[in-house]
């Protein structure tokens, strides 16, 4: 119980730095790529593994970290990446996080389907965040754009946006059980008898 409750907060606060720093990306893609390259890599280090802890939560309906394993070992070996490598991976920053981007959305595509199977009212909005996202970070990666501003800028846009929709599958689909497990004084002992005609 208490493992999906800390997964569960620390998806949220992942997720929530992951809007701040696109946010940062966004309003000034002029700044200093080495320092740009380690808060990204402490950022996706620290969700790969929120994601991994999570993966092993008791998540009542497994749906929000039901891929999280390998999503979580991807995520936490890119940051690792970042952080060992923040100078020389300055102009691959953009192609990396469209890469996670994508894989983020694609995943959670998956997710959006199955919360439709489990009959959750809002799992068309996870959908189209979904599908979104998934559209920007291949927009990321393709680089269609002339400059490298305007892509610094579209890249925070984006992860502002997988921000949010990691928000939003936290708190619509992370459900902690509050109910225990039965004890042994909780079973009835019953015996049965053959009763003749």
């Amino acid at each position: 119980m208490k493992l999906i409750r800390y997964a569960k907060a620390g998806y949220i606060l992942t997720a929530a730095a992951l809007v701040v720093l696109g946010v940062i990306l966004a309003v000034w893609p002029e700044m200093s790529m080495i320092v740009i390259g380690y808060a990204v890599g402490v950022i996706l280090l620290v969700c790969g593994i929120v994601r991994i802890l999570g993966y092993f939560s008791n998540d009542l309906f497994s749906l929000a970290f039901q891929f999280d394993l390998a999503l979580g070992l991807f995520t936490a070996l890119l940051g690792a990446v970042f952080i060992a490598h923040p100078t020389w991976l300055s102009t691959a920053i953009p192609f990396l996080l469209g890469a996670f981007v994508l894989v983020n959305g694609l995943f959670t595509l998956q997710t959006a389907i199955d919360s439709k199977k489990f009959g959750m009212k809002l799992w068309w909005v996870a959908l189209i965040f979904a599908v979104i996202e998934s559209c920007m970070g291949l927009l990321m990666i393709l680089n269609p754009f002339s400059g490298a501003k305007v892509l610094m800028i579209i890249t925070g846009i984006a992860i502002v946006g997988a921000g949010v929709e990691n928000l939003f599958i936290a708190f619509y689909t992370i459900v902690t059980s509050k109910k225990k497990a039965p004890r042994d004084s909780d079973y009835i002992e019953v015996e049965y008898r053959n009763v003749d005609k």
